[in-house]
């Protein structure tokens, strides 16, 4: 069985048009899309991940270099015969607002369907499941200019689905969604891929990548595209190194970018769990940062939500608080902050 879905070598993306001058945004990338995994595509705004992705569903013509699809060249393919091995969905605003949900969702069938495109009752069966899968059901006879962006990015994630592609590509497919929608799409791809489909995504969500993505493509215009299971990408730095800067910092423990802080007084903490993380946070935020020294000057004890203890060793002044909105004014005298 072929080990990948795609496979690159000395790919090089960009634009090449009559009458331009062709413009390369990478040259000689080498990588392998996983057969049965969810991937996640990251970078910053303008590192060409929309390029990329592109080029790997033959929207847009690679440069030089070869790029194969289940061991066939990419260019090998037919129009028809690479709809029925790769769905698309981009962010492209959708211009079908005259057409009713469940019509759109019903395009995704007609690579299967035939000359005469005649839709058979297990197509329109396929597509019930897909508004079911996608969490639209309820759209279904709604016309497409009626939906909210978040919506129309479901149906198109819908669309996908009824094509019954064992490869999906989307650009930026939780960008419009609040976030029980963006959870809600994140973990439909995760379990599509626990199925065997094979998903590649761009996002800007590292959090959810991190959580549910099996590999992770991190592609920026300083380092090029670096490839990697995503435990392996986080212990060895990589995440790190793409995207730390002055002024911030990823925090592996934690998995979140966190901001690099000079702060101007430090304290001894005592608490665990969820009381520590979030009484550092509150910290951090108010300019103060937390010590293993046992001598410091503060000292907070926080054993429940209502129950936060601030003390100064020096001058042994101890004050208990029942809530952190409390224990902030109290840091934000000693800090000068101003309400």
């Amino acid at each position: 069985m072929e080990r990948y879905v795609f496979s690159a070598e000395g790919l090089a993306i960009g634009y090449d048009r009559a009458t331009k001058r062709e413009k390369r945004l990478y040259e000689g990338l080498h990588f392998g899309l996983r057969r049965g995994t969810l991937t996640c595509l990251i970078g910053p705004n303008g590192a060409g991940k929309s390029t990329l992705l592109r080029t790997l569903s033959g929207s847009q013509p690679l440069l030089s270099g070869k790029l194969m699809l289940e061991g066939r060249p990419l260019e090998s393919y037919s129009r028809t015969e690479l709809s029925r091995t790769l769905g698309l969905v981009l962010t492209d605003r959708t211009h079908a607002g005259g057409l009713r949900v469940r019509e759109v969702i019903a395009l995704g069938r007609y690579p299967h369907s035939g000359f005469f495109g005649r839709l058979s009752a297990q197509d329109l069966q396929i597509v019930e499941q897909a508004l079911s899968m996608a969490g639209v059901s309820h759209k279904a006879d709604s016309y497409m200019a009626e939906l909210s962006d978040g919506e129309r990015q479901k149906v198109m994630i819908a669309k996908a689905l009824a094509q019954e592609c064992p490869v999906v590509v989307l650009d930026e497919p939780t960008a419009f969604l609040d976030v029980s929608s963006r959870i809600e799409v994140m973990n439909l791809l995760h379990d599509l891929a626990r199925g065997g489909r094979t998903i590649l995504l761009s996002t800007h969500d590292i959090e959810q990548a991190l959580m549910l993505a099996d590999r992770l493509w991190l592609l920026s215009p300083s380092r090029g595209m670096v490839c990697g299971t995503t435990e392996d990408m986080v212990f060895r730095g990589e995440i790190g190194r793409f995207f730390d800067s002055e002024a911030i910092a990823f925090d592996p423990v934690r998995g979140k970018f966190l901001l690099r802080s000079r702060p101007q007084w430090r304290v001894r903490l005592d608490a665990e769990g969820a009381l520590r993380y979030w009484t550092e946070n509150l910290l951090t935020r108010n300019g103060f940062g937390v010590s293993l020294e046992e001598n410091c000057r503060c000292r907070i004890r926080v054993r429940a939500a209502d129950n936060l203890e601030f003390s100064d060793t020096e001058t042994a002044h101890m004050e208990l608080f029942d809530s952190f909105e409390a224990l902030e004014r109290c840091l934000r005298e000693i800090s000068g902050r101003k309400e």
